[in-house]
């Protein structure tokens, strides 16, 4: 617990993040300097902010808000969890990211979006983007109660709701369902100017012609581990990044939009089960990022071709004493990777 008083610090001149996992002072003009552009605050137990640097443009209060309830000027980006008393938030303020926002309910039995004004803990601007994250949530979305200024939906681990129409504002650009949610889903309910879409563990549903079209990232961490064909891909022209199950056959059918390829996580494989060998000489010459799950392995760092300019392996190779392609820009090795990095880098 940070006792200290703020004039007693030595701060570097050059600093520009600080974070504060719980504080009792009070926070006052020149307190902290001038310069910082993003403050943490986790807990605040008796202390005040009444005064930030005006260089300060990101806040952050991951776990308490409740000496928080004016918003100063200077402030761009404010990420509130917890809102415990009403927060004047300025107009100046152009993204907000909290788990209790103007519409969600004060207790758990209360619908999404109540009409009764008293139970609305925050009034946002329309101007302003905001972020809703989940973290218990698992109640049914009223169609047309949420904000039309909402940019993402992040639900927690609990939620798995019928979605109808409406229920997601079309202004929503990401959207991730969480590991439970298992419900059918359609182009009509989700939003057309959706970007990312996150479908997770439990997700067992129908997943032809479902997507819109501006789809540019699509998550299937799916314990089910669907079986892509060719028409899948037909409406999605702007699919760049992927994850997926692996199964024989997918590289052969993988659109040319795509060049960031990632693979799920085998939910029953074991650490006795045997690797797959993984044919990466095979991958298209559009992928440039490739990350493999625990399961794979490759022959050899030779076979890597030259298009893939970043890997992540989650295995060591099966040949020793090949070394990775010059053009390599970025790569993530295994746990137990402990070779010498001479053995597996090479230099023009």
């Amino acid at each position: 617990k940070f006792r200290q008083p703020f004039n007693s610090i030595s701060f570097p001149p050059a600093l520009k993040y600080l974070s504060f996992y719980f504080i009792e002072k009070p926070i006052r003009d020149y307190d902290l300097p001038n310069g910082i552009t993003h403050l943490l605050f986790k807990t605040i137990n008796y202390g005040r902010i009444y005064s930030l640097p005006e260089s300060v443009h990101h806040l952050d209060f991951s776990h308490q808000g409740k000496k928080l309830t004016k918003v100063p000027p200077q402030i761009k980006h404010l990420k509130v969890n917890r809102v415990w008393d009403n927060i004047d938030v300025p107009t100046t303020v152009k993204s907000v990211t909290t788990n209790r926002p103007s519409g969600f309910n004060k207790k758990k039995k209360e619908q999404l979006a109540p009409p009764d004004p008293r139970l609305n803990k925050v009034i946002f601007s329309p101007n302003m983007n905001i972020h809703l994250h989940g973290i218990f949530f698992n109640l049914f979305i009223k169609p047309y109660t949420l904000l039309n200024n909402i940019k993402s939906i992040t639900f927690g681990d609990d939620y798995s709701q019928v979605i109808l129409k409406g229920a997601i504002p079309n202004s929503v650009e990401y959207l991730d369902f969480g590991p439970r949610f298992n419900q059918r889903l359609c182009k009509s309910v989700l939003p057309k100017s959706l970007k990312v879409l996150k479908l997770g563990y439990h997700f067992n549903q129908e997943l032809n012609g479902v997507f819109p079209s501006s789809l540019v990232e699509l998550v299937l961490d799916m314990n089910c581990k669907p079986i892509l064909k060719n028409e899948f891909f037909v409406g999605l022209p702007n699919l760049k990044k992927l994850l997926c199950p692996y199964y024989d056959g997918l590289l052969d059918i993988l659109p040319n939009s795509i060049n960031d390829l990632s693979f799920a996580e085998e939910f029953d494989w074991d650490w006795g089960d045997d690797f797959i060998s993984f044919p990466i000489e095979s991958v298209p010459p559009t992928i440039t990022r490739l990350k493999l799950n625990q399961e794979m392995s490759i022959q050899s760092y030779q076979l890597i071709p030259s298009t893939i300019k970043s890997i992540a392996l989650f295995n060591t190779v099966i040949e020793k004493n090949t070394k990775l392609p010059v053009t390599i820009e970025s790569v993530e090795f295994p746990n137990s990777f402990n070779d010498p990095l001479e053995s597996v880098f090479q230099y023009e």
